[in-house]
């Protein structure tokens, strides 16, 4: 008999285990959970300190591009994608002159941060890249 009473249990534990985690995964679809949690974008403007803004269709919008370089003709070009809470005129920059090299940097603001527009999720994260890139 107290065998019986603690399968019971367990089985009971584990339905609500597997309901919590259920209503969990389904809040996570309905709310964009990684969306909110993993990205912080802002737009607030920022001082490019010298860098030069490019601005280039993707997706019916923008993606914003800073590039910036030393004085010199750059022997190297360098793509490179800001992460979160960070943004392209921020550091760009700089990047150029702790180089061992002469380079131009392009600096990207992923759809949802500075003046990239869209909404920022995980899905926009890969594809920005112009439409006629490819």
């Amino acid at each position: 008999m107290f065998m019986r009473d603690v399968r019971s249990a367990r089985r009971f534990a584990l339905a609500v285990l597997l309901m919590l985690y259920g209503a969990v995964l389904v809040l996570t679809v309905l709310l964009d959970l990684p969306d909110r949690f993993m990205l912080r974008p802002h737009r607030l403007p920022l001082d490019a300190r010298g860098a030069t803004r490019l601005a280039l269709p993707w997706s019916g919008g923008e993606v914003e591009v800073w590039k910036a370089r030393v004085l010199a003709e750059p022997t190297a070009y360098v793509l490179r994608f800001y992460g979160n809470a960070d943004r392209a005129e921020r550091s760009v920059a700089d990047e150029p002159g702790g180089l061992p090299f002469s380079a131009e940097v392009w600096g990207v603001n992923y759809p949802g941060f500075g003046g990239s527009t869209g909404p920022s999720s995980l899905r926009g994260v890969g594809p920005v890249l112009p439409p006629n890139a490819a």
